[in-house]
């Protein structure tokens, strides 16, 4: 399960503090609020959702102009769960899993218990099912993780190797661990270091890191002699092992720990770099149709089959990685919002590509 950050949104009424009688806070005027402090806790936006939990411990979901548009009605001592794919799953009386889409409306009744969906599938006990609750991969397996870039990770006999959509093996299980792909290549363990796989199977960064983490813009954090730093998809260190933690690239930065201190430090790679590794990882989604203040349209085939509401998407101009988030989606239209860079900077005919997806889980042992 993804690891929620959780707001403790009542700290926020014990900010406030009285100036000349009036109740002000910090920052003073320069807050704007889409919700101003009324629940005990809440999560991130995901999908465009967020939940939030009451005073009576029932969890709701508020959409990103505040209003709740799903009634509090769950139970959870340690929060709500975030929406993936559409959809959010849920435990009945009887500990079966079923799921309710973005309106609250209940949509898959199960017999069993479930996973989150990725890519249209969700795990369970023997296989996969899909959006209608059908069993369409029939598996038996000792664990497994959801599908990430077309490829499931599976466990069986104690080792890990990879399924595609129709439940065949592509990689054979022979790995002690093995990640979910990210642009294009997947963390695996062998005798006890961590190296990279590609999607045939080969070892294409030998296994010799005490830590690996996925490729996001082009570069991934790893660690060797108990020193952090980043390599490209060669296995060359484009940032020498110096940090005593290292994260992700997102965005175009990346948060470091160095000396008991912390700080981020911005992406070294060209952008033409970043973008040839998306393509070849075949992340590929689509053209800028057309520009303007306050969205982005992005053309290409069968888009409601490649990309989900939003998930973000990326491009790059000369200046940088741009993120975009796809609010409306057809076959073949993808109206965006802008996350980050700049619209001024964004052309029509810039290609296109899915963007990491962080919300997937980053676990080590």
């Amino acid at each position: 399960m993804n690891r929620k950050k959780i707001i403790n949104l009542i700290l926020i009424t014990a900010c406030t503090f009285i100036q000349n009688g009036n109740a002000r806070t910090p920052a003073g005027d320069n807050i704007i609020w889409l919700v101003k402090p009324q629940y005990v806790l809440g999560g991130d936006f995901s999908e465009g959702l967020a939940w939030v939990t009451t005073g009576r411990g029932k969890h709701g979901y508020i959409n990103r102009e505040g209003k709740m548009v799903i009634k509090p009605m769950y139970n959870g001592a340690e929060g709500g769960s975030d929406f993936s794919d559409g959809l959010l799953g849920f435990e009945d009386n009887k500990q079966n899993t079923c799921f309710m889409n973005t309106h609250g409306r209940i949509v898959i009744k199960t017999k069993f218990s479930a996973g989150s969906f990725s890519e249209g599938l969700a795990e369970i006990k023997s296989g996969f099912i899909n959006k209608e609750g059908r069993i369409v991969i029939d598996i038996e397996f000792e664990e497994a993780g959801s599908f990430c870039e077309g490829l499931a990770r599976i466990k069986m006999y104690d080792e890990w190797g990879y399924i595609n959509r129709e439940g065949r093996f592509v990689i054979k299980p022979q790995f002690e661990k093995a990640y979910s792909f990210f642009e294009g290549l997947a963390v695996i363990k062998k005798n006890g270091k961590y190296g990279y796989i590609n999607k045939e199977g080969k070892i294409v960064i030998e296994p010799r890191f005490d830590y690996a983490g996925n490729f996001s813009e082009g570069l991934a954090c790893v660690e060797i002699n108990d020193k952090h730093g980043y390599i490209n998809k060669k296995g060359e260190f484009i940032i020498e092992p110096q940090f005593d933690n290292t994260f992700s690239f997102s965005e175009g930065l990346a948060l470091v720990d160095k000396d008991c201190k912390r700080g981020y430090i911005k992406n070294p790679l060209a952008v033409q770099v970043q973008a040839e590794y998306l393509e070849r990882s075949g992340l590929f989604t689509g053209i800028v149709k057309s520009v303007s203040d306050t969205e982005v349209i992005v053309g290409g085939n069968y888009l409601t089959e490649r990309v989900y509401p939003w998930k973000k998407l990326c491009l790059f101009s000369d200046k940088g990685i741009i993120i975009l988030r796809p609010v409306f989606l057809t076959q073949d239209i993808a109206k965006c919002e802008l996350v980050a860079g700049s619209i001024n900077d964004i052309k029509s005919g810039m290609k296109v590509y899915k963007y990491r997806n962080l919300e997937y889980p980053d676990e080590r042992e």
